[in-house]
């Protein structure tokens, strides 16, 4: 919870964002796609559907680099595989 003074609201993590896990997908590697798709390690493909309908940070938690990105665009974030 945040609590700044009587004249900002007090907001909770909720109010400001949610974390979600990716999703599976198959055929990214196609260049043809609207839409950027996002692995641990940042942009790896395009695809023509997306899970995001905002600009999204993308925080990777596997792999070698796991990274922080940022799509200004909705995109696709993808699961690694574990």
């Amino acid at each position: 919870m945040l609590t700044m003074s009587n004249s900002y609201p007090t907001l909770f993590w909720g109010d400001l964002a949610t974390l979600e896990y990716g999703r599976g997908l198959q055929r990214y590697e196609l260049p043809e796609g609207e839409y950027q798709v996002y692995g641990t390690n940042g942009p790896i493909g395009r695809h023509s559907s997306t899970l995001t309908t905002d600009a999204s940070v993308i925080v990777g938690r596997k792999g070698a680099y796991r990274g922080v990105h940022f799509s200004s665009k909705p995109c696709y974030v993808i699961l690694p595989f574990t």
